[in-house]
């Protein structure tokens, strides 16, 4: 196990550079862990339901027992229940602490898919820079900002998860950036029966920011497609193109969804939307906006 896993199991935050191979081995790892400590929480539940159940029947048994004048053996009935209800609440606070350490799968899954994607165009020697956060969205350090939304009291956070840097076969260098952004609103609302009751309700989004950097030598005229470039962007359904800026070095694509991404296990197919194919369309649209740069290039020679 590499020190940079060792690390992330005290810091939920795995960063190593590495390559690609190096880097899915480490998610492999990751990926096992979680499995562990998923089981682990499921086995902890169902003991502490089992423990609920037998302290129920061994507490209405020690009831009868004693009405029946049976002290001493309703006494240890009762005892029994005792220690099942101690035993059970160990068992729930150990789920607990296993439910903590329950990575959300889609994150680690939508890395791996994307290092797979684009293990065919880095070399196979070429090291890349990583960075993964699997720890939860509304921590206190993930907080932006307190607002207002109408009659809602609104926390706004954001947790940029996901970050690869890296250098493809080209030559081209690639900085990808995926964020979660969460909204937990809450209000007091009157009910009919004159009650004050809390309401609370969630708004997940995300965000992908993709800089790609190609040799400039081969393409002279990045700063001058204009509409062009955003018309040769392809996103698929549900993610909206939310900026397109072009520089002498290259482009930076941001991409966004209202709509919560997946990204599942490799031996189970992609449904809904894909986080994966969201970043893979992206690559695509920006070696079209470079190629549409090329032919242009190639009309003013010509």
């Amino acid at each position: 196990m590499s020190q940079e896993l060792q690390d992330f199991q005290s810091t939920l935050v795995y960063e190593r550079q590495a390559t690609v191979d190096d880097l899915l081995v480490d998610l492999e790892t990751v990926r096992r862990i979680d499995v562990e400590h998923e089981g682990k929480q499921s086995k902890a539940q169902t003991f502490g339901c089992t423990g609920l159940v037998v302290t129920l029947a061994c507490g209405v048994g020690a009831m009868f027992l004693l009405a029946d004048n049976s002290e001493s053996l309703g006494t240890a009935v009762g005892l029994g229940a005792a220690v099942a209800l101690i035993a059970s609440i160990v068992c729930f606070i150990r789920a607990a602490m296993f439910g903590k350490l329950n990575y959300e799968n889609r994150r680690y899954e939508l890395m791996s898919r994307v290092l797979g994607l684009l293990g065919t165009d880095i070399g196979p020697d070429v090291a890349i820079s990583s960075r993964l956060d699997l720890d939860k969205t509304d921590r206190k350090s993930k907080l932006q900002r307190e607002g207002k939304a109408g009659v809602w009291d609104v926390k706004y956070y954001q947790d940029p998860f996901l970050h690869l840097r890296g250098k493809l076969l080209d030559g081209s260098r690639f900085d990808l950036t995926v964020i979660d952004k969460l909204q937990k609103r809450s209000r007091w609302k009157r009910s009919v029966s004159g009650k004050m009751k809390h309401k609370t309700k969630t708004k997940s989004a995300a965000e992908a920011i993709l800089k790609l950097t190609p040799k400039t030598s081969r393409y002279t005229r990045l700063e001058t497609l204009g509409p062009e470039a955003e018309g040769a962007v392809q996103l698929p359904r549900g993610v909206f193109l939310k900026s397109l800026q072009a520089t002498p070095e290259g482009f930076v694509l941001r991409a966004t969804t209202p709509e919560p991404w997946t990204a599942p296990p490799p031996d189970e197919p992609e449904e809904g939307l894909s986080g994966n194919q969201m970043v893979a369309m992206m690559f695509l649209s920006l070696y079209q906006v470079l190629n549409l740069s090329r032919a242009m290039d190639k009309e003013s020679s010509g």
